[in-house]
């Protein structure tokens, strides 16, 4: 390398070097100037780094609102071509469980729903109906039970049911049933709201009914006299006394006073009628039946021992349902309970019923002799003859 191109690098690299220099002394200086952030500074993780101040959950928020809505028009297209295709044979019953649930989730309690379910019903798909029917009363234990109530009240006047209630009557009462569904597990600062926007006392009277059934859990006095007292309106449901009688099959409090549902009733009108087999009996009277029913299941000395305490209001016959009951608790140990009733009505109408429960088995012969009453002795006796393959069905 010459000397003069060698004194041409060298002032290159010096300028560099210069150049260098000068840029960290300007970095250094901006560094001091530069003020620190502190903690309290930061941007929030869940905060909008754009602007605004927006949480991350108020984005997604309006981001759901901001879809379009469902078609359920389409929806229920798809799902009846959904359901041609699986049809309603026995064949495919695990595909028919899928889609009546899928066909709950999309459509829920929408006059759609409605329209599939009659859809199902002209193509005979019985099975079909009952399941999706199933599965719309199911969302109301989900986290959709708010929406498919709001769904519910907004079904038009057209989706009502007639008057006249009945499960015969023609068409199904999706609407009261759900409507019962949706009182079971509508909050109960919510419940009051809710009965005025169904708009439909029919339906209002069912929602009661379901939510007396959570209420009996609770406060079984309450709910068995709000049932009651709902039953006695006069308003006609699909329900009728089974919304009385279906509080006895709830989860009930250990300590729950049956006398207190029982004194609440009306005056037993089969009163001097015992004797009366199969035949319709007044609503009142089956309430008592089912009450005293499970009463002896859960306190059958209590159940018997009221009877008998109430002569003036309560027919003997209602031995036979504290019999029944009895019979589901200990049905070994039936035929000696029985043989420790007084003698009289009382007994001979408990030996009658136990003669039913108690077939073939040791000792119902000599139960049975003990019957005062020659036509119930002969009636036991002839039940009697031939032992059930389960003793329990009447």
């Amino acid at each position: 390398m010459t000397t003069t191109k060698k004194m041409i690098a060298s002032a290159f690299l010096i300028a560099a070097l210069a150049g260098t220099a000068i840029y960290h002394q300007l970095m250094d200086k901006q560094s001091v100037a530069r003020p620190k952030i502190s903690s309290e500074q930061t941007i929030p993780r869940d905060r909008n780094v754009t602007g605004g101040g927006e949480s991350l959950i108020e984005q997604i928020a309006r981001a759901k609102a901001a879809k379009p809505p469902v078609d359920l028009r389409k929806e229920l297209e798809r799902l009846k071509l959904k359901w041609l295709v699986v049809g309603g044979g026995n064949d495919k019953i695990r595909e028919q469980d899928a889609l009546a649930s899928e066909s709950a989730e999309v459509l829920m309690c929408s006059r759609e729903m409605l329209d599939l379910l009659k859809f199902l019903s002209s193509h005979e798909m019985r099975y079909a109906v009952v399941k999706t029917d199933y599965a719309v009363e199911a969302l109301f234990g989900t986290a959709k039970a708010a929406e498919a109530r709001q769904l519910l009240v907004e079904l038009p006047e057209t989706a009502k049911v007639r008057e006249e209630r009945s499960y015969k009557s023609v068409g199904e009462p999706y609407r009261d049933r759900w409507s019962l569904a949706a009182g079971k597990t509508c909050p109960e600062d919510q419940f009051d709201s809710f009965i005025v926007a169904l708009n439909c006392r029919l339906c209002a009277q069912e929602a009661l009914y379901g939510r007396n059934l959570t209420l009996m859990r609770t406060d079984p006095e309450a709910a068995f006299t709000s049932s009651l007292e709902a039953f006695a309106s006069g308003v006609p449901s699909i329900s009728g006394r089974y919304g009385i009688t279906m509080l006895f099959e709830s989860e009930l409090p250990p300590d729950v006073d049956f006398a207190k549902f029982e004194e609440q009733l009306p005056a037993d009108g089969t009163l001097g009628k015992s004797d009366r087999p199969f035949v319709e009996i007044e609503a009142y009277t089956e309430i008592r039946q089912k009450l005293f029913w499970y009463w002896a299941k859960i306190d059958p000395a209590g159940a018997a021992n009221h009877v008998l305490a109430n002569p003036d209001r309560l027919a003997p016959r209602l031995m036979e349902e504290v019999v029944g009951g009895y019979s589901y608790r200990d049905l070994d140990g039936l035929i000696g309970w029985v043989s420790g009733f007084p003698e009289g009505p009382y007994f001979d109408l408990a030996a009658r019923s136990a003669a039913v429960y108690a077939r073939g088995r040791p000792g119902i012969d000599e139960l049975i002799q003990r019957i005062q009453d020659p036509k119930l002795r002969q009636q036991a006796r002839e039940r009697a003859k031939v032992p059930l393959a389960n003793p329990n069905t009447r």
